[in-house]
């Protein structure tokens, strides 16, 4: 996690691209995590939420994006190329 100056909390992801932060939205329990990109310069923006569910001795983690891609390019490319995007 880090610390920001805004007093919200937000832990960063590191990756072949650079470095991307995103600022938790929601916390409420151990077991639901609620998040957001932060930065006006990323080609994506979106909500993702983070479920836990107990499964006997096992844990289920649920992700669910609710997202969207700026750049029009890459956003052929999420949709007809590497098929990241699906339609509702």
């Amino acid at each position: 996690m880090i610390a920001r100056p805004d007093g919200l909390t937000s832990c960063r992801e590191t990756g072949d691209d650079g470095a991307t932060v995103y600022v938790v939205d929601e916390a409420a329990t151990e077991k639901r995590l609620v998040t957001h990109g932060a930065g006006d310069k990323l080609p994506f923006g979106g909500k993702w939420t983070y479920v836990l569910t107990a499964n006997g001795t096992e844990t289920q983690l649920r992700i669910a994006e609710n997202g969207e891609v700026y750049n029009p390019v890459f956003r052929f490319v999420s949709r007809f190329m590497s098929g990241i995007m699906r339609q509702s």
